[in-house]
């Protein structure tokens, strides 16, 4: 069963929503619900309803505990859902709290092993390709100064597996991140030499490794068929839904359908 379950804080000063019956006349209020023992009706679809009251000691207000439950989401349940909260929102305003979102629950259990199989296809990718193009050690030279910062713990051990130990978000900054090849403090020696000397093809390529530049441009950009804007905005986007299953912020319809899309 899913369910979905609100508290709702109403000030009773002015006598609304002094009890459960005036509380269930509020939402009969709305012409297309009515609401019978453990049900409530919305245009001609049943749901399991229930209701609870109690009351805030020494201030004038009445907390409602609403729950919601229906053995499969349909719009019409959402939509119904919808409607509750509008109804009820001319009295509580921004009061409303949802404490279980069965419908975001059950988009995340779909969405997240979609997710977590992308992040893992991407750091397989990306760890094949730099060992197999630079050779053991490339984490040595080709990782930006960001990236190993983020590695949270002081006991990891920074080696190839490196992009297994930082976060989702990391293996974008691992790929469009600028830096160096080589130490910038060094560039004036190395400028001065060139000015003092002949500039040979090898003086010029030494200065070029001065250039920040990013991974994407430096090793994949010739070989990979994606423009490399689009790739970073869609993996931006979906680390936004990411942590929003991850962390159990609420989900909207929009976060579930675009997160796959992404994918």
């Amino acid at each position: 069963m899913i369910k979905v379950e609100y508290l709702l804080p109403f000030n009773t000063k002015d006598g609304i929503c002094r009890d459960v019956s005036s509380f269930n006349s509020l939402l009969e209020s709305h012409s297309d619900i009515s609401i019978t023992e453990k049900k409530l009706r919305y245009k001609n679809s049943n749901y399991t309803y229930a209701v609870d009251m109690n009351e805030v000691a020494n201030q004038h207000y009445t907390v409602f505990h609403v729950s919601f439950e229906i053995a499969h989401v349909t719009d019409k349940f959402r939509e119904m859902l919808k409607a509750f909260k509008k109804t009820v929102g001319v009295h509580l305003k921004d009061d409303l709290q949802i404490i279980w979102d069965g419908i975001g629950f059950e988009w995340s259990k779909e969405l997240y092993p979609l997710i977590y199989q992308v992040e893992n296809l991407m750091r397989k990718l990306i760890s094949k390709f730099m060992l197999i193009n630079l050779g053991v050690g490339w984490y040595k030279s080709a990782v930006p100064a960001e990236v190993k910062d983020s590695i949270k713990s002081s006991n990891d051990k920074t080696n190839n597996g490196i992009l297994y130990e930082v976060d989702f978000i990391q293996l974008s900054n691992f790929l469009f991140k600028q830096y160096t090849l080589k130490d910038a403090s060094k560039l004036p020696e190395v400028l001065g030499e060139a000015l003092e000397g002949e500039l040979t093809e090898n003086k010029r390529n030494e200065i070029l490794e001065f250039i920040p530049k990013n991974n994407w441009d430096r090793y994949l950009s010739q070989i990979v068929d994606c423009e490399s804007q689009q790739l970073k905005k869609k993996w931006t986007k979906l680390y936004e839904i990411r942590c929003k299953v991850a962390h159990n912020n609420s989900m909207l319809l929009n976060d579930f359908e675009e997160g796959k899309k992404i994918v």
